[in-house]
Formats: C-alpha cells, sequence, structure tokens
C-alpha cells in the first residue's frame, strides 16, 4: 500500500493515521517537500524513534488543530485508516479544509467486506490469533473495522471526485486492498 500511495505524493504532505511512522522509508525527497502527520493516538506517537521525529515538519493531534494551524498541504494521505473511522463522511468534509488549491487526497483502505480480503484475513491473522491467545479475530474486526469498503467508497464520493482507482488483485471485488486518488469538488458559484 505504502508504495502505490507513495507515487501519487507531492509538494507538502500529510499524512493522517500514520501510526508507528512506516510510511518513511516510501517518501520521495524530489517529490514531497514537507512530511507533516496527523495522529490522535498518544502511545503510537510515543512510540516514535527521535530520528523519524525530526524528519516530521508538524505533528497533530487532531483534524482541528491542523486546521487551526492554517496550513495546506499538496497531498493527504490516509493508509489504512478510513475503515475505523466512525463519522467518516464529516471527518473527510473537515479534512478538504487541510488541502492546497491543487491538493489530492490519496486513501488506500482494505476491501473490507470482499471475498478475498475476508479469506486473506481468516486463513492468517485468525488463526494465529486463535492460536496465541484463545481470541476469535472476527470479534475485534467487528469492533475495529467500522467501515466496509463499499461504505468508504460512498463516504469518499459525497465530498470528492476520484480521478483514480488501484487494487491489489485483478479488480475491486477480488482485492486485497484498494487505493482511490481524489480531488474535492469544486466550491459552488457564489
Amino acid at each position: 500500500m505504502h508504495k502505490s500511495v507513495s507515487k501519487y505524493q507531492k509538494g507538502n504532505l500529510l499524512e493522517i493515521g500514520p501510526g508507528l511512522l512506516n510510511h518513511i522509508p516510501y517518501i520521495n525527497p524530489r517529490a514531497v517537500s514537507s512530511y507533516s502527520v496527523l495522529e490522535p493516538t498518544p502511545f503510537l506517537r510515543e512510540s516514535w524513534q527521535v530520528s523519524d521525529i525530526q524528519r516530521l515538519r508538524n505533528v497533530f493531534t487532531s483534524i482541528q488543530e491542523a486546521i487551526d494551524s492554517g496550513k495546506k498541504f499538496d497531498t493527504i494521505i490516509a493508509i489504512a485508516v478510513l475503515e475505523h473511522v466512525h463519522d467518516l463522511p464529516s471527518m473527510l468534509v473537515r479534512v478538504k479544509q487541510l488541502l492546497a488549491p491543487g491538493g489530492r487526497i490519496v486513501m488506500s483502505v482494505p476491501s473490507t467486506g470482499l471475498p478475498l480480503w475476508a479469506a486473506s484475513w481468516r486463513l492468517s491473522t485468525a488463526i494465529i490469533f486463535w492460536l496465541k491467545y484463545n481470541l476469535r479475530y472476527e470479534t475485534i474486526m467487528q469492533y475495529e473495522h467500522v467501515n466496509s469498503l463499499s461504505e468508504v467508497c460512498s463516504a469518499i464520493k459525497q465530498s470528492y471526485i476520484i480521478t483514480k482507482e488501484l487494487y491489489l488483485g485483478p479488480c475491486r471485488f477480488l482485492s486485497l486492498y484498494s487505493t482511490f486518488i481524489a480531488i474535492p469538488f469544486p466550491a459552488p458559484d457564489p
């Protein structure tokens, strides 16, 4: 996912939900002039290495904090984040306020609710979880992934024009992950 997303990043970059900062190795310094992150989870921010933190231009802990900063971004990325957001349509509307004119958002999500994705976690992570913790991974997934791929697509289309769709698989229906590149709808004429 990181590799496919990295092809579409440019200028001032904001990553929403960077987790453990796994995207840093995929940033091309010739295309990206600055890298900022929005991570609301304290224990994840506390786990970052000093060498990684030094590469960050800004660290925001909420969308409102990022909006209040007045900063604008040419590219906003969200990798394996949108499936976890409870009020996704509202969040995507607010994220538009962070885009610079001509900016785009690149979102990569697991193909939750589709057969190949479901089979892949059932044949890997679910077995490991059961053997190691005696827990049903399916129950955890129901709480963690509150949006299916279909719901994510619908939420994106409420506020953005999808300019490109990419799949880790032959098509959306038979994919593990789906990536969407989108631009906001033009502002209405006054």
